[in-house]
């Protein structure tokens, strides 16, 4: 969690500086483990907004009053309302989702000769998400990561958007499921490669940025 949140913070000081043509939002979603409640209320309420009922009204002016306090400004009152530079007028926008769990910890079980991986893991109807992903690595890694996709989503926080259709996209470890720490008290910043951490952040931040009518 202290990881994902030190992504947030970076990727938030990175938005902040610029105009975005749709609002963006920042969440880090708890009791994942005991069936997603945190993303599936999140994306309850997303879907509510959809219908044109504010997140604030739908329930909670959480994100709200994050998005103010780090950028000084409101954002749109509904997720579906996109600001478009320069007119000040907002047009319909569809919902996509970017989610990050178990991204940067050191693995042994991958050969140092094929460097560091990261898995894009959605439906492939989600192309549009997967396709902003991979060409922002692509542009500030190179081939420093490598990116694979695995089309068998399951188990995380982008289940409860890509169950009610909106374009989620996992990034995690390439190794993921051979984690030695995992939910043990060993779990902890140690066990974090810097290089990795970095360039997976990039990726997300740089597809968040395009995702947002933003070159990046």
């Amino acid at each position: 969690m202290m990881l994902i949140c030190a992504c947030l913070k970076r990727a938030t000081s990175s938005c902040c500086k610029v105009k975005p043509q749709k609002s963006i939002f920042f969440a880090a979603f708890a009791a994942e483990e005991p069936g997603l409640l945190g993303s599936e209320e999140y994306a309850n309420r997303l879907m509510k907004s959809s219908a044109g009922t504010s997140f604030a009204e739908a329930g909670s002016n959480f994100s709200q009053q994050l998005f103010t306090r780090l950028c000084g400004e409101e954002p749109a009152s509904s997720f579906l309302e996109a600001n478009t530079r320069g007119k000040g007028s907002r047009n319909k926008a569809k919902h996509q989702a970017l989610v990050m769990d178990e991204i940067a910890w050191r693995s042994t079980n991958i050969k140092a000769s094929t460097g560091p991986v990261v898995n894009l893991e959605s439906y492939d109807w989600a192309k549009d998400v997967l396709d902003h992903l991979a060409g922002a690595s692509q542009a500030h890694n190179g081939k420093s990561l490598k990116v694979t996709h695995s089309n068998n989503p399951f188990g995380s926080d982008h289940i409860s958007f890509l169950q009610k259709g909106i374009h989620s996209v996992l990034s995690i470890h390439g190794d993921d499921e051979g984690y030695p720490h995992y939910h043990q008290s060993a779990d902890n910043l140690d066990q974090v490669d810097p290089s990795l951490y970095a360039m997976i952040t990039k990726m997300n931040a740089g597809a968040l940025l395009r995702l947002a009518g933003i070159d990046a």
